[in-house]
């Protein structure tokens, strides 16, 4: 048993530049690993354990919560956008925590497992749009020509999301990289956060200035903007490279923070969904349905899954080139 929780962890100079991380020193497992030793590698301490466990644990906790919600989601269709929103949390925590665990088997590998974890979160930022929209809308927005065009536009800001994030894994040069990839993620979010923002700020009414649904809406904020400052700064291990290659870099605080935003977001979204219901009753042109919410998510998953796989061709083509 003890063998079985052994493996060797190599140096920075040891691996692929192809699999470097900023400031992380140590605690590499092979290029070259097996499934097998993947899956060992969860429980042994690795400069990935704790990026898997943080978004594995969520993924499990948001399982769990989605399930024991005392909610009818097959007949209430109110209940959708929620249901949306929940299951696009799951996908973006599972697939985190998979491409983390699994990342070192081939540089293909590691390319296809961060490309899917990338649309993972674009689907996330369309699964935010979708309870935004049909809970959380400023009312006096609601059924205007900009709440109309809200979720086609959140559907393209998802795929362009996918496209210049998975472009960004092509791309050489450290800065290039990182300014597509913080392009890629601030698009979406800006987007499906301006409704919010404008109620946060106009808001006239109780019921839309709500101090227990806006509490939490400004808690995801700030716990996303936090973690995410945290994580493109590289604190705290750009000020000592590798006293935190296994504990405490800016990835595994990002994660701790995106997962405490995301069940943040969920519980300001149940809030508005309770307290507003009535209102949204009567005031929606269009409420939720299965339409308006399942059909555009999967409608971007599909396409996410196409822009994936081309991008896995653009990367083996390249690659082949390089060997002739």
């Amino acid at each position: 048993m003890a063998k079985c929780m052994q493996m060797k962890l190599f140096h920075r100079h040891q691996v692929s530049a192809f699999f470097h991380r900023a400031f992380i020193t140590s605690g590499y497992r092979s290029c070259h690993s097996t499934a097998t030793s993947c899956l060992r590698s969860a429980f042994i301490l690795t400069n990935e354990t704790i990026n898997f466990w943080t978004h594995f644990v969520a993924f499990v906790a948001f399982s769990i919560h989605l399930y024991m919600l005392p909610l009818d989601f097959i007949h209430d269709e109110f209940t959708l956008p929620l249901l949306t929103f929940g299951i696009s949390a799951c996908v973006y925590t599972f697939t985190s925590s998979i491409a983390h665990l699994f990342n070192c088997m081939s540089e293909c590998h590691l390319q296809t497992f961060f490309f899917l974890d990338y649309s993972a979160i674009s689907l996330y930022s369309l699964g935010s749009a979708i309870a935004y929209n049909y809970y959380s809308f400023p009312t006096i927005l609601i059924n205007t020509p900009f709440h109309k065009i809200f979720l086609p536009t959140a559907v393209i800001a998802g795929i362009l999301c996918t496209i210049i994030t998975c472009a960004s894994r092509l791309t050489s040069g450290f800065i290039k990289t990182k300014l597509m990839r913080i392009c890629g993620f601030i698009i979406p979010y800006a987007f499906c956060h301006y409704p919010l923002i404008y109620r946060i700020l106009f808001c006239q009414d109780e019921l839309e200035c709500d101090p227990e649904s806006l509490s939490l809406h400004i808690q995801e904020i700030f716990l996303t903007v936090s973690s995410t400052s945290l994580f493109l700064s590289h604190v705290p291990e750009c000020f000592s490279p590798g006293t935190f290659d296994i504990v405490g870099n800016s990835h595994q605080l990002f994660h701790v923070g995106v997962s405490l935003s995301t069940y943040r977001h969920l519980m300001a979204f149940m809030t508005d969904m309770k307290n507003r219901r009535e209102l949204l009753s009567t005031i929606l042109l269009h409420p939720p349905s299965f339409q308006g919410t399942v059909l555009p998510f999967g409608f971007l998953a599909a396409s996410n899954l196409v822009i994936t796989v081309t991008f896995l061709i653009l990367f083996k083509r390249r690659n082949y080139s390089k060997l002739k």
